[in-house]
């Protein structure tokens, strides 16, 4: 009998040895196992038998009074794998109860590996225990749940816990048997779950599902599947429920969602049934909704709910044309007032320089550059310099005087004094001048 240990190995174990009070056990001379631990041990065909340990899969054979080891712990997928139970079906393929690494599938002849896990179905990937089902189905145990598994389409068409009236949902490892009835029994932590597999029937109604509750900013809106729902901008905010309706094991119904513009894709909600969506942006929106029954199987139907969000007021097409009408408007203004100011200040300009004209007499400042130049030749010094002096005065008064927007009598009376004096002296034609304040003298 072969004996599988923790730590020790592999040992051989015959009744014909023993005492009344002593046991004895012989270790296996050569001994190729690779794992220290062994879990389990499955006569196969062929003579052959398979060990599951803790570093992967060996298969034993005794042939010329040895045993004979062959490990593949060498092949990806098995090395360093703990394997608790095994499974060798019809199609040369090995069934492997991995404690960490789901559900694997061995083929003999091309020795390849796939593994099944939570992606296929399952609820976790500690598998404890695997048994043969009827039309080409496995019954795998798990600590979390007992698992109809279907060969063909490679996935976990049903998973059985504590609401299907099983012992629990955790099962021992290798606590697994089928009787001489067919009929299956898994143990666990609460006992046994005995049942055949044939009275195990799926439910095949398909629910539709239906929603329950809409409210936004928890006030709860009516709706009808078919309508538009229409809310204003600040009312974002959106919390939904739904439910399926199977009232058979309710709780194991699953539901899945997506929202156009947010979810494009399937979201899986498992059994959660509500939604909320926080702030979302102006714009329509579709919801889409599916769900299962308590076997799994999901419903045809898919609930459509359709709402839109209006845009703030600043964001519609109106208030931003008559923005852009303001806008436009108050900059064409601008660059008119520009260009006219601009217009204005150079026809003010011109204007000065038109009065600066008026009042500079060309042949008065021809014959008062030419008396200069006369003084300073005839080596008439100081009166050169007097004359030059009155010049400039005058010179600046008439600058002075363009500037401004009134002058004095009194600056007038001045300025004409001294053009006088100096239109005199310029053509040798002494003139008196007589002040008259009756009207304004300018030249």
């Amino acid at each position: 009998i072969l004996v599988g240990t923790r730590e020790n190995g592999l040992l051989i174990f015959s009744p014909d040895n023993c005492t009344k009070t002593q046991l004895k056990f012989q270790t296996i001379k050569n001994n190729g196992l690779k794992g220290k631990n062994v879990w389990c041990i499955k006569k196969g065909k062929n003579k052959y038998y398979w060990v599951g340990t803790d570093d992967g899969l060996c298969k034993i054979w005794f042939m010329q009074a040895e045993w004979h080891f062959e490990n593949y712990n060498n092949i990806q997928g098995l090395s360093g794998c703990n394997i608790w139970d095994i499974y060798e079906d019809d199609a040369d393929n090995l069934w492997l109860a991995s404690t960490d690494d789901g559900l694997k599938k061995f083929n003999l002849k091309t020795k390849e590996i796939k593994k099944y896990s939570t992606a296929q179905g399952f609820p976790i990937d500690v598998i404890a225990g695997i048994l043969p089902g009827n039309k080409n189905t496995l019954w795998v145990s798990t600590i979390s749940g007992l698992c109809l598994f279907d060969i063909a389409q490679g996935k976990v068409l049903r998973v059985f816990d504590k609401k299907d009236g099983l012992q629990g949902d955790y099962y021992s490892f290798k606590c697994r048997l089928k009787n001489k009835k067919g009929e299956l029994l898994f143990g666990g932590c609460n006992g046994l779950s005995v049942f055949n597999p044939d009275e195990v029937k799926t439910d095949m109604f398909t629910p539709n599902v239906q929603l329950t509750s809409i409210k936004i900013l928890n006030k709860e809106y009516f709706y009808i599947e078919g309508k538009t729902l229409v809310l204003p901008h600040d009312s974002n905010s959106v919390s939904i429920d739904f439910a399926s309706l199977d009232y058979t094991n309710s709780s194991k119904n699953k539901y899945a969602y997506k929202l156009s513009g947010v979810a494009d894709k399937w979201v899986d909600l498992d059994s959660r049934h509500s939604l909320f969506f926080s702030r979302l942006s102006s714009g329509t929106y579709t919801l889409f909704l599916k769900g299962t029954n308590s076997s799994g199987i999901w419903s045809n139907h898919i609930y459509t709910c359709k709402f839109i969000i209006k845009p703030p007021y600043w964001k519609t097409w109106w208030f931003l044309s008559i923005l852009f009408v303001v806008v436009f408007s108050i900059v064409f203004y601008l660059i008119h007032k520009n260009n006219k100011n601009k217009s204005d200040k150079r026809k003010f300009l011109q204007s000065e320089l038109a009065l600066l004209r008026t009042q500079l007499n060309p042949h008065f400042i021809f014959n008062s550059m030419s008396l200069l130049q006369q003084f300073i030749t005839s080596h008439q010094e100081e009166l050169a310099l007097k004359y030059l002096s009155d010049f400039s005065k005058l010179m600046r008064q008439i600058l002075e005087n363009s500037q401004k927007d009134f002058v004095s009598l009194r600056e007038e009376l001045e300025f004409i004094r001294r053009y006088t004096a100096m239109e005199t002296l310029a053509e040798k034609q002494p003139q008196k001048t007589k002040r008259k304040t009756q009207s304004p003298i300018i030249a």
